[in-house]
């Protein structure tokens, strides 16, 4: 098989190729930016074309899909790892979808059919429980490099419950499909209204906090419906003081669910509507009431691919959060390690804008 990357640039496919050499084995590997150099390099019946998440060309997803060419859509994994995918941190999983994507409730998707659909066996659920487990002991989350505190000096007085408010980048995918017009600030404002009363936390996304991404907001707007704003810590560690978490579409969600804490959506994410989440929004196509085993058995074991870096070959989901797990303690010890990952996910996206800039594709 032959795989055709549809508007990859050299520093996405460099940190991801070696999914895509394992899935071709001998068949080669090409990057194309429009039909006509697809079939000049021998686009045929057979071959896939890879897709980065909503970034399609018409013509030759049509063709494809006429062709007998297999199309799938990629995206990174729910446990990605150590150092921001903005940064150019290589991913220990990716998703392949040959219906939709997972952050696009406009369609259908891979994982939503999978959650609609499986018959989830015993053994499933419990490598889903062993998981979840991991997860909480190790503290894992998509992006692992920010520091794991205890104490978030937060007051609240007697009787508040403490909500988190996850921010989210102003121009990420799930937030122009699936949060419904929503913004930041806007569901700040709707949780203030909702929780009069009730001690809020706002996170901004680290991507944001980076400046890879967009959506910085001052301190003092954030304040004008937040009780305190925590920035340069582990989503996990946020989690654990908080009793409820009120998000568009974030993953974080999904990670408070995994730590047993109560969560309302105002968006459609992948894990609303299965009778997990307290939703503002409803899918007709879901429905189905599922555990959080089973939400975890799609999501983590069945929907992604793992690469352990070790041996760049295919790997369960639980060898992925063991190495995860393994390097993040090794990012605990070393305050130089960490120094340098932040500086090179500071520096590297500067320079892949500059590139970008220069040659005119993103």
């Amino acid at each position: 098989m032959n795989c055709f990357f549809y508007y990859y640039t050299w520093l996405r496919w460099n940190k991801s190729k070696n999914f895509f050499r394992q899935l071709s084995m001998c068949g080669s590997c090409k990057r194309i930016y429009s039909l006509k150099e697809a079939l000049d390099l021998g686009l045929k019946s057979g071959d896939t074309v890879f897709f980065w998440g909503k970034k399609q060309d018409a013509a030759l997803l049509n063709w494809a899909r006429d062709h007998d060419v297999n199309v799938r859509f990629v995206e990174d994994g729910f446990i990605r790892s150590l150092g921001l995918g903005s940064a150019l941190s290589k991913p220990i999983s990716l998703v392949m979808d040959s219906r939709g994507i997972y952050f696009d409730p406009t369609g259908s998707s891979d994982l939503e059919h999978i959650l609609k659909t499986t018959d989830f066996t015993d053994k499933d659920l419990s490598e889903a429980a062993a998981l979840i487990s991991y997860i909480n002991t190790a503290n894992l989350t998509k992006y692992n490099h920010l520091a794991d505190v205890r104490d978030l000096d937060i007051d609240p007085k007697p009787g508040q419950k403490i909500i988190l408010v996850p921010g989210q980048v102003d121009d990420d995918m799930s937030v122009k499909f699936g949060a419904f017009g929503l913004n930041n600030l806007s569901l700040l404002e709707k949780v203030r209204a909702l929780r009069p009363d009730d001690f809020i936390i706002y996170k901004p996304h680290p991507d944001v906090l980076s400046k890879n991404r967009v959506g910085l907001m001052p301190d003092e707007e954030i304040l004008r419906f937040a009780d305190k704003v925590v920035k340069k810590v582990g989503i996990g560690s946020v989690l654990a003081h908080v009793d409820e978490v009120h998000t568009m579409t974030s993953l974080v969600g999904f990670d408070a669910l995994l730590r047993g804490k109560r969560v309302f959506t105002y968006g459609l994410p992948f894990y609303a509507g299965w009778g997990l989440t307290q939703d503002s929004h409803v899918s007709e196509r879901r429905g189905r009431a599922l555990t959080l085993n089973e939400l975890v058995v799609g999501a983590l074991i069945l929907y992604p691919l793992y690469l352990n870096p070790k041996t760049q070959s295919f790997c369960s989901a639980s060898e992925a959060l063991e190495y995860m797990a393994e390097q993040k303690a090794q990012l605990n010890k070393n305050i130089l390690k960490r120094a340098m990952l932040s500086f090179y996910g500071y520096l590297f996206p500067r320079i892949r804008n500059g590139i970008k800039k220069i040659i005119g594709k993103s």
